[in-house]
């Protein structure tokens, strides 16, 4: 995994799902401090998808080790471990979503931005 450039809306989802998941890896139940760079959002899709890109669906909570794991075995472990945790059902809604194509304007990323800025007050 390379250095990836994150956009407003990308940094406010990112901390909101850590939030949500209590700073706590979802595979190994590592727990990691608020604001830890070692806890990572990663997406299932890829986020060159904007169609599942912010869908906390395609999104989960890894700690660095989890994410480099998941990501060496993504059409394997990663695939089935997603697919138990979403169900078989919510697992191939989510991979049809990733199929309709449809560009995502900056409106869209910035209404997403301020959407996830709101969200964060719970937690901030």
């Amino acid at each position: 995994m390379g250095y990836i450039k994150l956009k407003r809306e990308d940094v406010l989802f990112s901390r909101l799902i850590k939030y949500e998941h209590n700073w706590t890896c979802e595979r190994c139940g590592a727990k990691h401090e608020i604001g830890s760079r070692g806890l990572h959002a990663s997406h299932f899709i890829g986020r060159s998808n904007g169609q599942v890109r912010w869908d906390r669906d395609n999104v989960d909570v890894l700690c660095y080790g989890c994410h480099q794991y998941m990501e060496t075995y993504k059409g394997t472990q990663y695939r089935e471990w997603k697919m138990k945790k979403l169900g078989k059902k919510r697992f191939q809604e989510l991979v049809e979503k990733s199929r309709d194509i449809k560009k995502i304007t900056k409106a869209d990323k910035k209404e997403l931005a301020s959407q996830f800025h709101q969200e964060l007050k719970k937690y901030e």
